[in-house]
């Protein structure tokens, strides 16, 4: 099954007596049923999947199961959301694989228990792969990545992202931290976690500051009712300033004329001669 949109949202679940039947997309081998479950593949912008909402992949009786591929620019799963790929089938056929998840995303984010689940149950049975690849990878507030099998060899978990946030490897899920685990019957049948980020030095291009105190006189300078001499700004141009920007121009402003240049001056034989600097009011004799 294959499902193309802009954006696909599943959100919420409807309430049968005391039964629960969440929003979902799927695909199953039902009770009773020897063949084989189809593929799930959904291409959209967005995907949303939300409020106990779910998809998955999964085969109830002995037919294995499909594989779920998901391709969005942006992925959101939020309060108890759900991904699983399940299977209690040991038929093994090298050229596909059983109950995988694949993710191409540029954004995958996990929050509020949503989980991304490969389970698998009965004897010789092996766990699906999960597979991600994604810019940035968040998730927090319990939201797991498991490929896990009950009885047997669990499978494998392979993540490849720009960075990843709130979620990393346990040997051993926890109900308090966000987890990426690939677990077995036993420690000797754990499946492989592998997780490919750039190598980024956090160090690199940190300069160490000098050990030298810091002269604090000049933050004091500030204080309140220092008696440290203040520092003065003054503006002087043609007609000079008031004292304050409320009050008119008193009679003893300067009145300072403009300068203009003598465009007939020639400029070889011209001389500077400094003059004397007169104060305010005082007169040429």
């Amino acid at each position: 099954m294959q499902v193309n949109a802009d954006t696909v949202q599943l959100v919420g679940f409807r309430l049968v007596g005391t039964d629960k039947y969440p929003s979902s997309l799927f695909s199953s081998s039902v009770a009773e049923v020897t063949g084989d479950a189809g593929d799930l593949t959904i291409k959209s912008n967005t995907l949303l999947v939300q409020d106990e909402a779910q998809i998955s992949v999964e085969s109830s009786e002995t037919g294995t199961a499909g594989s779920m591929t998901l391709n969005a620019r942006s992925i959101r799963l939020d309060n108890n959301a759900l991904l699983s790929g399940n299977t209690q089938s040991a038929k093994v056929d090298p050229n596909r694989e059983q109950a995988t998840i694949n993710i191409n995303s540029q954004f995958l984010m996990m929050s509020r228990n949503s989980n991304i689940f490969t389970n698998a149950r009965g004897e010789n049975v092996i766990g699906g792969n999960i597979n991600i690849d994604t810019d940035f990878l968040i998730g927090y507030e319990n939201s797991d990545i498991r490929a896990d099998s009950a009885n047997f060899r669990g499978g494998n978990v392979r993540i490849n992202a720009q960075g990843i946030f709130g979620i990393q490897f346990r040997d051993v899920a926890s109900d308090k931290t966000s987890d990426i685990t690939a677990t077995g019957a036993s420690s000797e049948l754990s499946g492989n976690v592998e997780i490919n980020t750039p190598d980024v030095d956090p160090k690199s291009g940190l300069v160490n500051l000098p050990t030298i105190p810091v002269n604090t006189q000049v933050a004091q300078t500030c204080t309140a009712g220092s008696a440290v001499a203040k520092s003065s700004f003054t503006i002087t141009g043609r007609g000079g300033l008031p004292p304050n920007p409320g009050e008119a121009l008193n009679t003893d402003a300067v009145q300072v004329d403009l300068v203009t240049l003598n465009p007939n001056n020639d400029r070889r034989d011209r001389s500077f001669v400094p003059s004397k600097i007169l104060p305010p009011h005082q007169n040429l004799s």
